[in-house]
């Protein structure tokens, strides 16, 4: 009976029907699986500690496996959600390192949240912003998600100079990254109390001109501990494209009124594009406790070699030094693929 149709019948049904496709299409979520795959062998050793030669996961970037997801709604916002955890390639085991056995499933993040034209809204395991924005700012966690600062500053295996405490994520934490505005971008981070849990509570904000500057501002005030002491970070980063060369700074003061001290950190570094795919990087990093007038400096140099799109082979020399302690030096090969 088709036939028998009016023509503008026909294209009135045909138009209804590629609409409810279409909308059909839209409302599908979409899920991906993604990670990172970091693994090392060479001799590693941290100032005023013993030598050792091993195969080691993570040795530039934390490895870690991902599961995301994002349906849109009729509103044109989208729900999102994200799931990763930590694993070490050379064992198969779960979590960041060996003296991290608290590491959970999703440690590096669980969430769920909205996404629109107000911006982005994160609720559960939440990753730092004060971390996540600030690795842009070295030539070392810019290409491959490690750097002497990040080390340093939010990891010290010796617990001979100040960290920032509060973990690379936060949970229970509510995070808005807002749109941005011009050349500028706003985020907030929440973390509340629950149970023995702490309340941490941290502002970013990045400016990224069309030009070869770039800044990145970030403050934070977290809960150190039971006794409701806290311990307020800032840190000021800039990176500047000068053509075949790219320059990074970055400096935080970490004021730790749990133990009374503050430490100041400065860092500076560059990548230079050898041709080849290869990219040479230098890193040089510096940080002061008030304290005991302890010191810290870490000089990294690097290449890094992109074989693929998501696959990069690298070489590392590191030296370590810390006040009262012999000097440690480090070299290693590694190769780190994305997926």
């Amino acid at each position: 009976m088709s036939c028998c149709r009016p023509p503008a019948l026909r294209s009135l049904a045909t138009l209804v029907l590629a609409m409810a496709l279409n909308t059909i299409a839209q409302a599908q979520p979409v899920y991906a699986l993604y990670g990172t795959l970091d693994v090392a062998v060479g001799s590693f050793q941290a100032a005023g500690s013993a030598r050792l030669s091993q195969v080691q996961s993570g040795a530039m970037h934390t490895s870690f496996i991902g599961l995301k997801g994002e349906e849109a709604l009729d509103s044109g916002a989208k729900v999102l959600f994200n799931l990763e955890g930590f694993l070490r390639l050379d064992s198969g085991e779960s979590g960041r390192w060996t003296d991290t056995p608290n590491d959970g499933a999703w440690s590096r993040a669980a969430n769920v949240g909205f996404a629109g034209s107000f911006g982005t809204v994160l609720l559960g395991r939440v990753p730092n912003l004060m971390f996540t924005h600030s690795r842009p700012f070295n030539s070392f966690s810019a290409r491959l998600g490690d750097a002497p600062t990040l080390s340093l500053a939010w990891s010290d295996p010796r617990g001979s100079m100040a960290h920032i405490d509060g973990d690379t994520a936060w949970s229970n934490a509510l995070s808005y990254v807002g749109r941005p505005q011009g050349h500028w971008i706003f985020a907030l981070q929440s973390a509340a109390p629950e149970g023995n849990g702490h309340r941490n509570l941290g502002v970013n904000l990045d400016y990224t001109p069309s030009g070869p500057f770039k800044i990145n501002a970030a403050w934070q005030d977290v809960q150190v501990g039971l006794g409701g002491q806290k311990e307020s970070t800032g840190s000021l980063g800039l990176s500047y494209d000068a053509g075949p060369i790219q320059f990074y700074a970055q400096a935080a003061s970490i004021d730790d009124r749990a133990q009374g001290s503050l430490t100041k950190v400065v860092d500076m570094s560059l990548a230079l594009p050898m041709g080849l795919n290869h990219t040479l990087l230098l890193a040089w990093n510096h940080a002061d406790l008030n304290t005991d007038r302890s010191q810290a400096s870490t000089l990294r140099l690097g290449d890094t070699h992109d074989v693929s799109q998501r696959t990069t082979l690298y070489g590392v020399i590191q030296r370590d030094q810390r006040t009262g302690l012999a000097a440690g030096h480090s070299l290693a090969v590694g190769l780190r693929h994305l997926f």
